[in-house]
């Protein structure tokens, strides 16, 4: 596990037992690990400590995803017999932070058996850009020109939806909005995902998140 916070630029506290513990927690305690995994890394850094300061009006909506609930069977995964469609959320935000020149979206697995796996990450959205429509991780028409993917924590360049193994508890996933000065990032089409969060947590002026769950009964 220390090996996983290093990799995805986390603090080396990361690695204590509490962190790991979270897998066989009930929800509540994995919603706080959500919300720590964002919020709680503001005090070891001072861009995120403002990025936070930023997100008092930043809010990230779905028409079809809720924090708490269920992920809806468009959004999960096909691999591995799993009944979804494979289809990025709609997603809609607003109130972004003043001086944002881009936007970046992901998603991310917090219950994975190796840490935190990046199931999708999109970025260089302009800052005129407030939505995404179901599927524009697979559909280029559904993209606004210049947005560029990272590739997940399964290879592939696009998204890869929630497919836990059959019969273990549900996970949680954070979906999150994050506003940027920058109008472009330094990173070409297929960059690994945990590279670009590291830039993304460094660099980013607000954020916005979801935290839905998925598990195979």
């Amino acid at each position: 596990m220390e090996h996983n916070a290093r990799r995805y630029g986390l603090p080396r506290f990361l690695t204590w037992p509490g962190w790991r513990f979270r897998r066989s927690c009930h929800a509540a305690l994995s919603f706080l690990t959500c919300t720590f995994f964002i919020f709680g890394l503001a005090a070891v850094s001072p861009a995120l400590a403002a990025s936070a300061a930023n997100t008092a009006h930043f809010v990230l909506t779905s028409p079809t995803v809720r924090s708490g609930a269920t992920m809806p069977p468009a959004d999960v995964g096909t691999r591995n017999g799993c009944p979804g469609d494979n289809q990025s959320p709609p997603l809609i935000w607003n109130d972004g932070p003043a001086g944002t020149g881009s936007y970046a979206v992901s998603m991310a697995d917090l219950d994975a058996k190796v840490g935190v796996t990046w199931l999708w990450m999109m970025f260089n959205l302009p800052a005129t850009v407030t939505s995404l429509a179901q599927n524009a991780a697979r559909d280029p028409k559904l993209r606004p020109p210049g947005a560029v993917q990272a590739r997940n924590g399964f290879g592939g360049t696009s998204y890869t939806g929630p497919c836990p193994r059959k019969g273990k508890f549900a996970h949680h996933y954070l979906i999150t909005v994050w506003a940027l000065k920058d109008t472009t990032l330094p990173f070409k089409e297929g960059t690994p995902a945990d590279r670009v969060a590291i830039y993304l947590r460094g660099h980013a002026i607000g954020h916005a998140s979801l935290t839905p769950h998925y598990a195979r009964r």
